[in-house]
């Protein structure tokens, strides 16, 4: 009876929506619920929060109630899956701020029921942090079902927690529109830094010097650029990587790792393939390509 459906970014000029965190990475899809005649559609929006940076994370829900119906109810809930009890009782809670075109009746600290008594429902809300912090990346998901028991609710993702430090690892977010490379090479410098784009073979390409640019200065990155032999240099760790234009290898220290594309010049800057960069961060990191978005959550 139920169905989940993905939605592009369109969706945010059909319904109107509230602009979340700075990162431009994130959550942002829907899924419908009910039956093919009485389908309640639920667009959820939140972005990757970095703790110390944002203190409460923050995320957004649109209810389009079916056409017809008369003051309908859904039930939600917030979980933790990899640590159920940050969710728990008195550990966190979900503070609900705004709400339009609806009401809510809080059923513990992270469920809620939801009536419309409107055709659209708007509900924007924050979520505390637990009483003992997070040290590591954490999704958080949301249960909805029709019934309060749950038993039956369909779940998606919702927010995602990245922290400002950890004891182990510190994570970075880039987001670059994706463009065609005729576009790229048509652009000035200031508009290179927004994009990527993708090669014949599926490799995406990056802007290597403004992506290294945009790391803190106290993770101790820096780059060079030798124009005589087409090379780009990044410091990183005591290694030293070097990026080679029309070569498909980067050296680490002196040792060679080969790959199936080569570093480019578009547009008078340096692109290097997203494959090939793999090799300066850890197997955590996350690459998402959502509605001509390529999103990047680097765990260094």
């Amino acid at each position: 009876m139920k169905k989940v459906l993905l939605m592009s970014l369109v969706a945010s000029f059909i319904f109107p929506s509230v602009a979340l965190g700075r990162s431009g990475a994130g959550v942002k899809d829907e899924i419908s619920i009910g039956d093919q005649e009485e389908k309640t559609r639920i667009m959820y929006m939140s972005e990757y929060h970095k703790i110390g940076f944002r203190c409460l994370p923050q995320g957004e829900l649109i209810i389009r109630w079916p056409l017809g119906t008369e003051e309908e109810t859904l039930y939600f809930a917030l979980e933790s899956p990899s640590d159920p009890s940050m969710t728990a009782d008195g550990e966190s809670f979900l503070e609900i701020y705004s709400v339009k075109g609806g009401e809510i009746e809080s059923l513990s600290d992270n469920s809620f029921a939801v009536t419309g008594t409107n055709m659209q429902t708007n509900i924007t809300m924050d979520w505390s942090l637990p009483r003992a912090g997070i040290v590591e990346k954490t999704d958080l998901v949301l249960h909805v079902s029709e019934n309060q028991d749950m038993n039956d609710a369909e779940t998606f993702p919702f927010l995602k927690i990245i922290p400002e430090n950890t004891p182990n690892a510190i994570w970075h977010v880039s987001s670059w529109n994706i463009k065609e490379k005729e576009y790229v090479e048509k652009s000035d410098v200031l508009m290179q830094k927004m994009f990527a784009y993708r090669q014949e073979n599926g490799t995406y390409m990056i802007p290597g010097r403004f992506w290294v640019e945009e790391y803190p200065q106290y993770l101790g990155i820096e780059w060079q650029w030798n124009r005589a032999d087409k090379t780009f240099h990044i410091f990183r760790n005591e290694k030293e990587y070097i990026f080679t234009v029309g070569q498909n290898y980067v050296s680490v220290n002196g040792e060679r790792f080969y790959f199936m594309t080569t570093p480019e010049i578009v547009g008078g800057r340096i692109y290097l393939p997203l494959d090939m960069m793999k090799l300066m961060w850890s197997d955590e990191s996350e690459i998402i390509e959502q509605d001509d978005v390529l999103q990047l959550i680097v765990c260094t």
